[in-house]
């Protein structure tokens, strides 16, 4: 009883010290300041309690029933189904020490965040002394030891996103910031820095005489790590740290600034990117990770349009915490990104394709995994212009489409639905499902420790849902009667009722203009022609949409055409203004990628825009009374106007 009491303990022992050993990135706990996590340490009460998981005791805390932020609940308030705190304008807590130890000046600190779309620029993390302060602004910049923050955002800052932000302030001349892996940019302190051992605020801005000033942040913030020591910029150490908050958090990391890889907590690559080519895109990852606990069961794109899940199907649970799946072994991955193309039939790579394929989605993902061994599977939510994004078809037509050594799929292997212990189905809401995606990766090529790696993409040996065959679809523009004509062919119409015909500025955002019904011809050819009398200024978009008669459609390709009027103006009003404008500019699209907003000394500033065709309203709450400038593209350029906040 003695001994088995012994061995209990002994047992106890060794998962404590293992537990303290645990750090982001594996790099070690000499220099960690602190570590603050969304998914624990957090108690709520009397007082806010955010327990620090460092070992160093700087637990951030608020007393105060009204200064305290909550705990994230909702569901679009988790990063990759992972929970954090909340924060609203003067809501802070308070950190028991600084940020580093006394007598030194260094210190480096990462966050992972979300600022409120429309909220005005504040203070995610920061401290000061007299003349002095180190401060992490929610926009993307940092701001040590003067008293005007830098107005150049962050190399890779995505605005109205989850971000990883990284600041270092390590010696009077060598300080930097970076967001989301993108390479630190130099920014150099006005005066020198100082020992900050005086309290942290999280939320607030500090002031140097003891109280908070009300310049608060207002968002989510679900990760803080600090350490007083620059992690090193040429090796893999940063870019652990970052790997394992990007894979946490469903984060994208820049391609340049990390060369496209990810790395587990020992240092080694689980996910090369190839330095910003192929498929650094959307990057999802599911892992188990012991020594930097990460423990990762779900992971989906912001969108939700893609998931990438352990354990049963249907994905049933909201949050990472709820899925009760495990990984067998430590240092488990699956990490994928993908090429960009559509969630549909439509795109430049639907060519690349063996001859029995008759059809493939855009999108290609190639992923890397050194784990089979538990069940993972997948999840795609079909874009409008897929025939199957209705939720009916044969799914039994659908299969892989794969290739282990090149990611042209031209010439790529195809797995049929039902093999290999891989079923693939189809769902309400055109949300398709490749359950035990594990299994038919065991299949193409073993897992091994390094990682392997797969290109694939979702494809089908019968696509038909019409029995219609287009050609000559073209779109060519008229100058002289101010319109854009569009002609089409097709053949074997039986069963066809009419074609939509569907326009854009983005290729996004469709509007119908138009119908045309169909001829029903059984054999044909028959000719088809349209006359768009109102074409956007700029770029036109086409497409149609072919109906049947028993309410199942199917999408053309996109056809576009430029178009300019003799004339065509960008108006603001009311100018000067005190909350909002509205622009003006007949046939545009206007939206946050076709306005920039900038202020008088040229700082680029985040948009809160209601877009639309030819009209958009641009909210400028929180702004300050001034001068700025606002640029509107066009098909020549950029335009600049002058805009007075009064």
């Amino acid at each position: 009883m003695n001994n088995r009491r012994l061995l209990t303990l002994f047992a106890s022992v060794l998962s404590f010290s293992a537990l303290r050993a645990q750090n982001p990135g594996g790099i070690g706990t000499t220099n960690l300041m602190f570590w603050l996590r969304g998914d624990a340490g957090i108690t709520t009460g009397a007082t806010f309690t955010w327990a620090d998981q460092s070992g160093q005791g700087r637990n951030s805390v608020q007393s105060t029933a009204a200064d305290q932020p909550t705990v994230t609940t909702a569901t679009t308030d988790f990063m990759n189904y992972n929970p954090g705190i909340k924060v609203v304008a003067n809501q802070w807590l308070i950190m028991a020490g600084g940020l580093n130890n006394a007598g030194t000046t260094a210190n480096e600190v990462f966050l992972v965040y979300k600022e409120l779309t429309g909220a005005p620029d504040g203070m995610v993390i920061g401290t000061e002394v007299p003349g002095n302060r180190s401060y992490f602004y929610g926009s993307g910049v940092v701001q040590y030891g003067n008293s005007n923050k830098p107005t150049t955002i962050a190399p890779g800052y995505v605005a109205d996103e989850p971000d990883i932000f990284v600041g270092k302030f390590f010696s009077a001349t060598d300080a930097a910031q970076a967001a989301n892996g993108a390479v630190f940019s130099a920014l150099a302190p006005i005066n020198a820095p100082a020992n900050f051992t005086t309290p942290t605020a999280v939320g607030a801005q500090p002031n140097n005489g003891g109280g908070y000033n009300a310049f608060g942040y207002s968002g989510n913030v679900m990760e803080l790590v600090g350490y007083n020591a620059e992690i090193d910029l040429t090796g893999t150490e940063r870019q652990q740290v970052e790997s394992y908050l990007a894979i946490k958090y469903g984060i994208t990391l820049d391609s340049v600034g990390t060369g496209g890889n990810y790395y587990n907590s020992s240092g080694s690559s689980v996910y090369l990117g190839g330095g910003g080519s192929g498929y650094f895109n959307d990057i999802l990852g599911i892992a188990r990770d012991d020594n930097e606990s990460l423990y990762q069961r779900q992971s989906h794109l912001l969108s939700d349009s893609v998931r990438l899940y352990l354990g049963a199907t249907p994905l049933a649970t909201t949050t990472n915490q709820a899925n009760t799946a495990t990984f067998s072994a430590d240092k488990s991955y699956i990490v994928m990104g993908d090429n960009l193309g559509n969630l549909c039939g439509w795109g430049s790579n639907m060519n690349a394709k063996p001859a029995a394929v008759d059809q493939r989605l855009d999108r290609e993902w190639k992923i890397t995994y050194n784990t089979t061994a538990n069940v993972f599977n997948m999840d795609i939510t079909l874009a409008s212009c897929a025939p199957f994004s209705s939720g009916t078809g044969n799914t039994s037509d659908l299969e892989l489409l794969y290739s282990t050594t090149s990611p042209n799929l031209t010439t790529g292997t195809i797995m049929a639905n039902n093999s290999n212990g891989m079923t693939i189905s189809l769902s309400a809401g055109g949300v398709v499902t490749i359950a035990g995606l594990n299994s038919a990766l065991a299949s193409i090529a073993a897992a091994v420790s390094t990682g392997t790696t797969v290109y694939f993409t979702l494809a089908s040996n019968q696509f038909q849902v019409l029995p219609l065959q287009l050609t000559n679809f073209a779109a060519v523009a008229e100058p002289l009667t101010k319109s854009v004509g569009l002609s089409w062919t097709a053949t074997y119409q039986t069963g066809l009722a009419s074609f939509r015909v569907m326009r854009s500025s983005d290729g996004a955002n469709w509007q119908q203009i138009g119908q045309v019904a169909a001829s029903g011809n059984a054999v044909g050819p028959d000719n088809y022609l349209f006359i768009d009398p109102s074409p956007l200024n700029g770029n036109n978009a086409y497409r149609l949409q072919m109906v049947n008669q028993d309410g199942g459609i199917s999408w053309s390709s996109i056809v576009e055409v430029g178009f300019q009027p003799a004339s065509s103006s960008i108006t603001l009003f009311p100018n000067p203004t005190s909350d909002q404008v509205v622009i003006q500019y007949p046939g545009q699209w206007l939206s946050a990628s076709t306005i920039r907003l900038y202020s008088a000394i040229g700082e680029t500033l985040p948009l809160h825009i209601t877009a639309g065709t030819g009209i958009a309203t641009l909210s400028l709450t929180g702004l300050a009374q001034g001068v700025y400038f606002l640029q509107v593209k066009t098909p020549s350029g950029w335009q600049t106007l002058r805009l007075l906040r009064k």
